[in-house]
């Protein structure tokens, strides 16, 4: 555990401003490409295992539900951006990807802004 006089040995990749500009810019179209990718690798894998359930044998369901369980999972990556709003240029898109992802993964898009930025506030390193 860190005390109040010990620093954090971070590195710093050395990017220069232009640049980092660049790759934080944000985009209606590329947020579109990004949670419509998601969405439909979550429709693609969940259609998969329905037809495999009725028509495959039992033991193929296990490596499909453990990549549509991996795929699941990042839910919570998007709320985070998304909550951040880094996402998408227009506010509408981010507030409703926002909810949306929230949804699917259970969670009320409130409550997890709000612990959201309590993180934030207490987060030393």
């Amino acid at each position: 555990m860190l005390r109040d006089n010990q620093s954090v040995g971070w590195y710093r990749s050395p990017l220069p401003r232009e640049t980092m500009r660049d790759l934080n810019r944000r985009s209606d179209w590329k947020g579109l490409l990004q949670a419509g990718g998601h969405l439909s690798l979550l429709f693609l894998t969940g259609s998969l295992i329905w037809y495999a359930a009725e028509h495959w044998f039992w033991w193929t369901l296990t490596p499909l539900l453990f990549v549509y369980g991996t795929i699941y999972a990042f839910l919570l990556n998007a709320a985070h951006e998304l909550s951040h709003g880094t996402v998408f240029r227009t506010r509408i898109l981010n507030a409703f990807f926002l909810r949306l992802f929230c949804f699917l993964g259970w969670r009320n898009h409130v409550m997890y802004w709000k612990s959201h930025v309590e993180h934030h506030k207490y987060t030393l390193h």
